[in-house]
């Protein structure tokens, strides 16, 4: 009800300030915001069903190995294909839960069947990556589902990765990280621009999100983890410096949503913006996190805030880690890098509060 409230009102300013000529459909834009709250209420169900239907992917290429299909290519390309495009069929048909989850299952045991069998038929990484590409960008226009949508964009990512990581240059890492930290910041930054685009881009804009966000972590804990593969880390800072100019970009937007008008403050929130670059530059894994948390706080994404608390946490614990440094270095490096945190906090309350003109 408070809802209908809210939008009724808002409504009625905008048709005050158009004019006669400003019409719309407020029963279908009532029914929109109550689908869109429907599938946010239950995102940890869906998360879930994800879950259970990468499980059952899992079972099901099992017991289909025990049937012997796996000894014939062609084999294993048809049924991937039926199952791919079961799925993008069921899921159009429907859009109830269960049904959803069987779809998920369907369509990554049907992309891992293809994958395995033309693989078998000896394409190379290159070409199979494009194949999924493609497959996902269709289903991802074809699908209505926000999951089916999430989990297509999560394969056109790691597909991207894999065509670099076939160049044997661990070091093209940080050309993903670039690419995929300019798409979250145009993505979240404008996003009434790219709703309004086309009706489709409206659907898929928050499986996009959530999955540019996954997908930026997934290539932190590359640089952020020494060992996992073998990226020189005298190269580290320029992944640096692209998280550098994105969290100042970020930054000055956060300040212009708040109305900041005072230099003074502007000069103090520059200067702890500066020092927390410096003092994560051989860590920019840390720094990307911080630059997700600001974007996810400036557009009011709170799942996308949870997830980068957590990202954060690990990062810095890591880092503390992997330090060839003695025992009260390490203290104190995370003594002061927790003043400028709390420092940050204690600031974003204060604008926040509103107590005075800042």
């Amino acid at each position: 009800m408070d809802n209908e409230i809210k939008l009724s009102e808002i409504l009625s300013q905008i048709a005050l300030t158009e004019g006669s000529n400003f019409q719309y459909e407020e029963s279908a834009m009532l029914a929109e915001k109550e689908h869109r709250a429907s599938n946010q209420s239950s995102l940890s169900i869906k998360i879930l069903s994800i879950i259970g239907g990468f499980l059952a992917t899992l079972t099901f290429l099992g017991f289909l190995a025990i049937t012997g299909i796996y000894d014939s290519k062609i084999s294993m390309v048809i049924l991937g294909i039926l199952f791919i495009g079961g799925a993008i069929f069921i899921n159009l048909k429907t859009d109830h839960l269960l049904l959803d989850t069987i779809s998920i299952s369907i369509f990554a045991a049907g992309l891992a069947l293809l994958v395995f069998g033309l693989s078998e038929m000896g394409l190379g990484e290159v070409v199979l990556s494009l194949i999924v590409m493609l497959i996902s960008v269709l289903t991802m226009y074809s699908t209505k589902s926000y999951m089916l949508s999430f989990l297509s964009f999560a394969a056109i990512s790691i597909a991207f990765i894999t065509i670099l990581m076939t160049f044997d240059n661990f070091n093209l890492v940080h050309i993903y990280l670039a690419l995929y930290t300019f798409l979250l910041c145009y993505w979240c930054l404008n996003e009434s621009k790219i709703i309004s685009l086309h009706p489709k881009l409206n659907t898929l804009y928050n499986p996009i999100r959530i999955g540019l966000i996954i997908a930026l972590f997934s290539g932190l804990i590359f640089i952020g983890a020494r060992g996992i593969i073998g990226i020189q880390f005298n190269f580290i800072w320029l992944s640096s410096i692209v998280n550098a100019a994105a969290l100042i970009y970020v930054v000055r937007e956060i300040c212009i949503v708040l109305e900041v008008q005072s230099q003074k403050t502007k000069l103090y929130v520059y200067a702890l913006s500066s020092l927390t670059i410096i003092i994560t530059f051989y860590s920019p894994a840390i720094s990307g996190s911080i630059l997700v948390m600001l974007l996810c706080f400036l557009v009011n994404y709170k799942t996308g805030f949870g997830i980068t608390i957590i990202g954060l946490l690990y990062f810095i614990s890591q880092y503390y880690y992997d330090l060839n440094l003695s025992l009260l270095t390490k203290s104190l490096l995370l003594f002061f890098s927790g003043i400028v945190f709390i420092a940050f906090y204690l600031f974003t309350n204060y604008m926040l509060k509103g107590n005075e003109k800042i």
